[in-house]
């Protein structure tokens, strides 16, 4: 399958995830290593531990997939290296016929809500049912999103009331809280 105009993340938007992966495995490996003995560090490095693996698995996981948007529907697939593969379902196609929800949500970084950042939801049922999950990172973010309000709309679905105000308020650079 061809991927002209592939939807991706660029790597340096990925950058800050992988720092953060790699900062909850270093605490686990300081706390054991300064800390020996102790059931409460041991607790902690458990908790940063498992942070820092769900982080690193979540910021391959958006390295490595290939997204094709076109009238049918979103394919994505994953495209990584050896064992990492594993860790992943492969691809993921939602048809845009078969699209049964449809969330966007602004999360915002800082307390007065000037920065933070868009995460689409789209849900099909069908043969196939399906779930994927992007942020406004991914390149040609809108792209996809404008296709998926578009079948949205063909399939009458009911929007909740934040998809609905976000949706409205979605423009060609989502920052801040004017575009919640």
């Amino acid at each position: 399958m061809p991927y002209t105009n592939a939807l991706f993340y660029p790597k340096d938007r990925l950058r800050d995830d992988f720092i953060k992966a790699g900062g909850g495995l270093l605490v686990a490996v300081l706390l054991i290593a300064f800390v020996p003995g102790s059931p409460v560090a041991y607790g902690l490095a458990v908790l940063s531990a498992g942070a820092g693996a769900w982080l690193g698995r979540e910021a391959l996981r958006r390295r490595y997939v290939l997204m094709r948007v076109d009238e049918k529907g979103v394919h994505a697939v994953m495209r990584a290296p050896g064992i990492v593969m594993a860790l992943f379902r492969r691809e993921t196609f939602i048809a845009w016929d078969d699209l049964k929800q449809l969330k966007l949500r602004w999360y915002a970084t800082r307390r007065d809500r000037s920065q933070g950042f868009f995460e689409l939801t789209l849900r099909s049922e069908g043969p196939r049912p399906a779930r994927l999950v992007v942020d406004d990172r991914l390149n040609d973010f809108l792209r996809l999103l404008r296709e998926a309000e578009k079948a949205a709309r063909r399939n009458l679905l009911m929007l909740d009331e934040a998809t609905a105000h976000n949706l409205a308020g979605a423009s060609p650079a989502p920052a801040g809280p004017e575009a919640v």
